[in-house]
């Protein structure tokens, strides 16, 4: 991938100019606080993307600093399987990110749908995901949210790809930083950030150690678990509860629910959801683990809207 384009704030008027030269934008995708999503157009091919538009007015300092550590992880991203910053125009007030278009819709809708997935396709999903992750983790960067909210069908189109979005929890180590594969529990270099959805947050974050890249990992096993039964492993009547539960780490298969979902499907959900993060399964191991079925690397939509729900 070429090299991302910025528009130095310097010259704010050349910039906001350089962008409507290069785009015409419509309707509007989503709206935040700081934030709006439109769709954009560029002139030259008709292609669509969704253009963030930032305004720093709405931003403290603080959250300044996120969005240019945002762009600046964005800008190393190159990756099939996670969501791509085509380029981004900075002026006095507004950052503009031009991003690629995903259409297809939330993992997450897709769950409230089906309930629940075919092993297969649970499998060929956590591969992807797990493959994406890795890239990440190598080129220093570890998400932080990972959930399905925050995974996107390019398209409604069968076979079209899922991605890893919203990188604005991430942190962005240099590349080398992360441990590699064996050495994923290394002190390295950890974080400390309290962040992340309740839900999904593994138990060294929650309690507010030191951490590192195995918190995907966590995640990740969160995202496989209601994969394969429709529902989160951890409950609570509130999030202090909830953590409690997550902390206590007892991850249950309840029969009726589970009896269809093979033994090995639910050694690696206990092997990703391990509280000690010294004894979690590792991205490359779980590359490895035999319910991760070769050839099913696409993590692509299923052709068929078959669920497991009959298990």
């Amino acid at each position: 991938m070429g090299n991302k384009h910025m528009s130095s704030c310097t010259q704010p008027q050349a910039a906001e100019k350089e962008f409507e030269s290069k785009y015409y934008t419509r309707e509007v995708l989503g709206r935040g606080s700081s934030a709006t999503v439109r769709r954009a157009i560029r002139k030259v091919d008709g292609k669509a993307f969704a253009v963030k538009i930032i305004r720093k007015s709405r931003l403290t300092p603080k959250d300044l600093r996120f969005v240019y550590e945002e762009i600046k992880m964005m800008s190393r991203i190159d990756h099939p399987s996670v969501v791509k910053l085509e380029e981004f125009f900075e002026t006095h007030a507004r950052f503009f990110l031009v991003m690629e278009m995903l259409s297809g819709g939330e993992l997450f809708d897709q769950i409230i749908e089906r309930k629940r997935f075919e092993e297969t396709e649970a499998s060929r999903i956590t591969k992807t995901l797990a493959v994406a992750l890795q890239y990440l983790h190598k080129i220093g960067i570890v998400h932080r949210d990972l959930k399905p909210e925050n995974l996107i069908y390019a398209s409604d189109s069968p076979g079209a790809h899922l991605k890893i979005t919203d990188f604005g929890l991430a942190k962005l180590r240099e590349p080398g930083a992360l441990p590699g594969a064996g050495a994923a529990h290394s002190e390295r270099e950890t974080m400390r950030t309290s962040c992340g959805t309740p839900s999904y947050a593994a138990p060294e974050v929650i309690r507010g150690h030191p951490y590192n890249q195995a918190v995907d990992v966590w995640s990740l096993g969160v995202v496989l678990y209601i994969l394969l039964c429709g529902y989160p492993p951890f409950h609570g009547g509130s999030t202090q509860e909830l953590y409690q539960a997550v902390l206590a780490g007892q991850v249950k298969f309840h029969p009726k629910h589970w009896k269809g979902v093979s033994g090995e499907a639910r050694d690696l959900v206990s092997r990703m959801l391990t509280v000690d993060p010294a004894k979690r399964i590792t991205i490359p191991q779980l590359l490895e683990h035999p319910w991760i079925r070769p050839g099913s690397t696409s993590g692509s939509r299923s052709s068929s809207s078959s669920s497991s729900s009959s298990s």
